[in-house]
């Protein structure tokens, strides 16, 4: 909503009061003896040194850097409405998504078939990462992944994880040859689009197209390759079921807390051995699931059960679409 300076005054006075109070909160240390913000930026250039950036790079990509209070509020802020799994399906898989996704698979035949050769997995299955991810590449965000990374990395809720994916994000500019500036994604640092977090491309992503980089902002065929890869290289089993819904809900005993890679798991029951491969089920809203091993390694892309659900769902419909038998 924007706001109209001469109707609203008080609203408006208040507003840009707020935005200068966290503006300022931001550049201050919590404690005095944290470093300020540029004294951050100093630490993190002799750490990206160390890792082989080098100091035209580093200076591309840190003079006259601020925080961004605009991403300290969207990692801060929660949904109002928590999707129950159908609602999220319903959201993500449309007639106009699975025409888009047999679209794309005609248009870049080839390429998938590169994969599938390459990967072994489905090209209905990176076909259907791509489009929850990116809309088939039409948003991959538009802001600044530095800048980001910069702020939730010197804010303490996070700061390892994102001081990493900062760390990797300037390996990445360094050697796939791509300035700090063009590095552009979601306000989380997530790039391109298979929404890749930097760590994610620095040591999965592929070359699919044969340039010796790994370009997974312009280059399709180094976002599909690289998306086959990974699941690759996390236990995708080619040609097996990744589960189906199930009539009722069973009763079962969740897992509960447990040291489980994936939190997501930790509402499935315990594994069960089935001809199909280990089995689990999972429940939300009065619908339940068995899932195979296939959709434990999707797990590995994004923790989150209505995610992979998505993915997989999608995979099978775009298959239907293309014609394809199981």
């Amino acid at each position: 909503m924007a706001f109209n300076s001469a109707r609203e005054p008080h609203q408006f006075r208040a507003a840009l009061t707020k935005l200068f109070v966290v503006s300022a909160l931001l550049a201050i240390p919590a404690h005095p003896d944290e470093p300020t913000f540029s004294e951050f930026l100093d630490e993190v250039a002799a750490e990206a040194r160390d890792h082989g950036v080098g100091e035209e790079r580093i200076r591309e990509a840190f003079d006259s850097l601020t925080e961004n209070p605009r991403v300290i509020e969207l990692d801060r802020r929660q949904p109002e409405h928590v999707l129950t799994t159908k609602e999220y399906l319903a959201q993500r898989i449309t007639p106009s998504v699975i025409q888009e996704g047999v679209d794309n698979i005609a248009a870049h035949k080839t390429t998938f078939e590169a994969v599938e050769a390459a990967t072994g997995v489905s090209r209905y299955v990176v076909a259907a990462i791509w489009g929850i991810e990116s809309r088939y590449g039409r948003y991959t965000g538009n802001m600044p992944i530095i800048r980001s990374l910069a702020t939730l990395a010197y804010d303490p809720r996070r700061a390892a994880f994102f001081r990493r994916q900062l760390i990797d994000a300037l390996v990445i500019s360094t050697l796939e040859d791509i300035p700090p500036g063009e590095l552009v994604g979601s306000w989380a640092g997530a790039l391109g689009a298979a929404q890749f977090m930097p760590s994610t491309w620095r040591n999965w992503a592929r070359d699919g197209d044969g340039d010796g980089r790994r370009d997974l902002l312009n280059s399709v065929e180094d976002v599909l390759m690289s998306i086959g890869g990974y699941l690759d290289a996390k236990g995708w089993r080619p040609g097996t079921p990744w589960g189906e819904e199930l009539d009722t809900v069973p009763g079962f005993t969740p897992r509960g807390p447990a040291n489980l890679t994936c939190r997501a798991l930790r509402i499935h029951s315990a594994d069960e051995p089935t001809a199909e491969g280990m089995a689990t089920i999972w429940e939300n809203a009065g619908t339940a699931w068995r899932v195979y091993d296939n959709f434990r390694t999707m797990l590995e892309y994004n923790c989150a059960n209505s995610y992979s659900l998505a993915v997989l769902t999608l995979s099978d419909e775009l298959r239907a679409a293309d014609g394809a038998s199981p």
